[in-house]
């Protein structure tokens, strides 16, 4: 039907392909050709002898496809691509073009042993051929005008999969009109690699936004719930199986917007929320400290603030979504609230948040020049390794060291004894009750004014037993950042 509605459109000199990948075997390949060759005679013999006005004639069988399938799909497609060359046709022009367009079709199987081959350049009046094979069509063999794919071979990694699911990609002109048949565990897959795969793209954004490499820059995979390896076990190396969520996780806005009103509002939203909270309870090296936060109040400041969106894991609906969840299940009521305080700041650089007098922390950009829409963290870090236990007590601070220290994970991959505990061992000893907002008034540089200071917020989310984590495949450098050295 494809090939008939491209002729309908003007492309009758156009190649039109079809791929049928089920198997890598051979033998299974030549059976498939065979079935499908005898197909192909059969549904021409039904065009020369069927009556066509017969309710069950092949080309009623057609019409009923072209008006339930392609018709509603060409309306769709035109609405949401920006493809002046796809274009709606009646019955009548396409009914003109079926039986020129079987008569021509062509059954090849493509594969080692097979004397069939595809040569579209042979074919100056258009190639339409329906191509049958396994490995040589999944690596990388161009099928000419590719619109339908019937596709049903599996496999168990990432990898291969993408090698062999390149169906269709740029189709100017038709792209309404391809389709893939596939089995319901097949469509699952390759839904979930795209997910993994668009996210590890998102990773690699920042990693750049940053100017980082993978040397400096820890990168994860998301793995496969039923089973599926990223690739062969044996190109895998080093990397290193870790399951994530907001349980047990530092989240900071790493990324800010340079726009001045969107600084402005974040300033005035910190100033009221930290207004809200009346006297602080304590000090900690001048930083002011506020215990016994309700969670509603970090949750209505997330509800306003403005989070720059390559912040990646800092997006207030989901943080907020995750806080709100937990509190079904009596964690996050109560929350820390810390206001940092750099005491060597100059006078130039100190400002009034909610009527205490700060000094700005400074964290030099590094975005480059030409790109000076957005203030970024060098390291991907604001928050000092000392101030998530800032609130925690002695015996608190001491279990997390000796997590750290006795941890076989940890003394795997490094024999340094670590000075302080880092970030997972101090949100594992942190009551599951208990989050900590961290508030930054940042400045990238001594000239900057500090009436247009940028607010960071960091939030450290204790362990919970009561979420379901994300699994992913990490390298070292992400195990590292996480963990410590």
């Amino acid at each position: 039907m494809h090939t008939t509605i491209r002729n309908a459109r003007g492309e009758k000199n156009n190649h039109n392909s079809m791929l049928v990948h089920v198997t890598r075997f051979i033998a299974v390949q030549d059976i498939i050709h065979q079935l499908i060759t005898e197909e192909i005679t059969a549904i021409r013999r039904k065009f020369e002898y069927e009556k066509s006005d017969s309710p069950d004639s092949i080309i009623r069988q057609l019409e009923d496809i072209f008006y339930s399938d392609y018709v509603p799909t060409t309306r769709y497609m035109k609405n949401i691509l920006d493809d002046c060359l796809v274009s709606e046709t009646s019955w009548d022009q396409v009914r003109e073009h079926i039986f020129d367009v079987i008569s021509r079709i062509q059954v090849k199987v493509i594969n080692g042993t097979a004397r069939d081959a595809l040569d579209y350049t042979d074919h100056p009046d258009g190639l339409s051929v329906i191509a049958v094979g396994g490995d040589k069509l999944s690596r990388g063999l161009t099928l000419e005008g590719l619109s339908v794919s019937y596709y049903l071979r599996a496999s168990r990694m990432y990898d291969t999969l993408m090698q062999m699911g390149r169906w269709f990609g740029y189709r100017p002109g038709y792209p309404d009109l391809c389709r893939l048949f596939t089995s319901q565990d097949l469509a699952q897959w390759y839904r979930d690699i795209n997910q993994a795969s668009e996210e590890l793209r998102r990773e690699f954004d920042y990693m750049s936004a940053l100017n980082a490499t993978p040397a400096d820059y820890g990168l994860r995979v998301r793995t496969h719930p039923d089973g599926l390896l990223i690739t062969a076990v044996n190109k895998m190396r080093s990397g290193t199986l870790m399951d994530l969520s907001y349980s047990n996780s530092i989240v900071e806005t790493i990324v800010f917007h340079k726009d001045r009103s969107i600084i402005s509002t974040n300033l005035r939203l910190t100033n009221q929320f930290i207004r809200n909270l009346g006297p602080e309870n304590d000090k900690v090296q001048n930083n002011l400290i506020w215990c016994d936060v309700p969670a509603v109040k970090i949750v209505e400041l997330l509800a306003e603030f403005i989070v720059h969106p390559e912040s990646r894991k800092a997006k207030p609906e989901f943080l907020s979504n995750y806080i709100q969840n937990q509190l079904t299940k009596g964690e996050l009521t109560n929350w820390t609230v810390v206001l940092k305080n750099n005491t060597t700041a100059a006078e130039a650089q100190k400002i009034d948040l909610g009527g205490f007098i700060v000094g700005l922390t400074k964290r030099t950009d590094p975005t480059d020049p030409i790109d000076p829409e957005r203030y970024i963290m060098r390291q991907g870090r604001f928050i000092s390794p000392k101030d998530e236990y800032i609130d925690l007590s002695k015996d608190q601070i001491a279990q997390a060291f000796d997590l750290m220290r006795n941890d076989p994970d940890r003394i795997a991959r490094s024999s340094k004894t670590p000075d302080v505990p880092s970030g997972p061992y101090i949100r594992t000893v942190r009551s599951p009750q208990s989050g900590l907002l961290l508030i930054y008034p940042l400045i990238p540089d001594e000239t900057h004014r500090s009436d247009e200071a940028f607010i960071g917020l960091a939030f450290s989310i204790p362990k919970s037993d009561n979420v379901i984590p994300i699994q992913y495949k990490v390298n070292n450098i992400y195990w590292e950042q996480e963990f410590g050295s």
